[in-house]
């Protein structure tokens, strides 16, 4: 049974009513006004393979329902308002093809268990609040890692009318549309998230994998060599982040490779040659932003001998920060040394008389001042000496100053 009642005007719920219709394949309730969230209820469409409720306004947390649509292909949540942790039952879905949960509010880290999705081919997880790092275990992949060769159609036939999928995946820099699937088509889209911390090595793994893009995060440390074990991706997109250190060479020999972007993250060292590579910005546009980069348009020149690194960078200028301290320190230093000689050698060394009037004059203060703050001067007096007293007096009377300000 299939049911397509998308791109109309409909609002209000989801009738739990539909929980009855156990022949149930293929519900599409895409680009409508929809509201609330998928009712339990639906766990009864125990024959539901395919799951569209997209562009609605479905809010709340990940529908736990779906943890018992144990035989769905097709997930395709994005475009609401749902938010909240992506559950690690997701991992429970065995037959799971396509997962879909862009332009949401979904936080937390992504879950470890997706790597026991063997069957999956398209995670787009882009334009949420995700955070932590990509799942260090990618392995578990396994149509990912090694694409299928029959090209079969990914879809349902229903009564002998065949029901295809549609994908949409930022891909080759554009928002690119798949409407018809098969099952080589595959991609990874974590975009726009918070991602933190390295590119994991095992992203190597996945040998099938036709795009990835995990732009605008902020993953940091250096492109995995790796990477280069990618033999059949045709989009990258890694632009928008803090990696550093140098383009790894295996990055050159992809020779299915046609999009690349590396724009605004602080690598280093040259860019990396192949016939094929070369050809892949010859405007330079895909290295703007890493300004240690030798050959991007923006960045150092490749004729110097010593490239700079970001961490000699900012090691010269920490020591030219420490240089100017010690100036300043140095400045303040001697003028101490000459406005203490300056007065108090005068009174010291030319007369007595002098010194000793002084000394009275500094003992009528403090004993002013500790009388000001309540303090007996019996029981200060005995502990001061002469220069802890005119210290103190000092210190007092700067917050004198201070409080008569205020």
């Amino acid at each position: 049974m299939l049911l397509d009642l998308s791109n109309n005007n409909l609002f209000g719920t989801i009738p739990t009513s539909f929980g009855n219709c156990s022949p149930l394949v293929y519900l599409n309730l895409g680009s409508n006004n929809l509201t609330d969230g998928i009712p339990e209820e639906l766990q009864g469409a125990k024959r539901l393979r395919f799951l569209n409720v997209s562009g609605n306004h479905f809010d709340g947390p990940f529908p736990s329902v779906v943890r018992r649509l144990e035989r769905t292909s097709v997930i395709d949540m994005g475009n609401n308002k749902f938010s909240g942790k992506i559950p690690e039952f997701i991992g429970d879905l065995k037959d799971l093809r396509i997962l879909l949960l862009e332009f949401n509010s979904f936080n937390g880290s992504i879950p470890e268990e997706i790597n026991a999705l063997e069957n999956m081919q398209f995670i787009g997880l882009s334009n949420n609040q995700l955070s932590g790092p990509i799942p260090e275990k990618l392995s578990g992949l396994k149509t990912i890692i090694n694409r299928p060769k029959d090209g079969n159609l990914l879809g349902f036939i229903i009564s002998q009318l065949y029901i295809g999928v549609q994908v949409n995946l930022v891909a080759k820099g554009l928002s690119m549309q798949f409407d018809v699937v098969r099952t080589y088509n595959n991609g990874l889209d974590l975009s726009c998230n918070n991602l933190t911390g390295n590119l994991p090595s095992e992203l190597g793994h996945l040998q099938g994998l036709y795009a990835l893009n995990l732009s605008h995060n902020r993953l940091s440390g250096n492109i995995p060599t790796a990477i280069g074990n990618m033999s059949l991706l045709e989009s990258l997109d890694l632009s928008y982040n803090n990696l550093s250190g140098e383009i790894p060479v295996s990055l050159a020999l992809l020779d299915p490779l046609s999009t690349l972007n590396l724009a605004h993250n602080n690598l280093s060292g040259e860019i990396p040659t192949s016939p094929h590579f070369d050809t892949l910005s010859r405007d330079g546009l895909a290295y703007i932003g890493n300004k240690f980069l030798c050959g991007a348009p923006d960045g150092i020149h490749c004729d110097s001998e010593d490239f700079p690194t970001p961490e000699s960078s900012e090691s010269e200028h920490s020591e030219e920060q420490c240089g100017e301290w010690k100036m300043v320190l140095a400045l303040a230093f001697a003028g101490y040394v000459v406005g203490f000689w300056g007065l108090f050698g005068v009174v010291y060394l030319v007369n007595e008389k002098w010194r000793k009037a002084y000394w009275a004059s500094v003992d009528r203060i403090v004993d002013g001042i500790i009388r000001c703050r309540k303090i007996r001067v019996s029981s200060v007096k005995p502990m001061l000496g002469r220069w802890q007293q005119l210290q103190l007096g000092i210190r007092w009377l700067k917050l004198e100053i201070l409080s008569s300000k205020g």
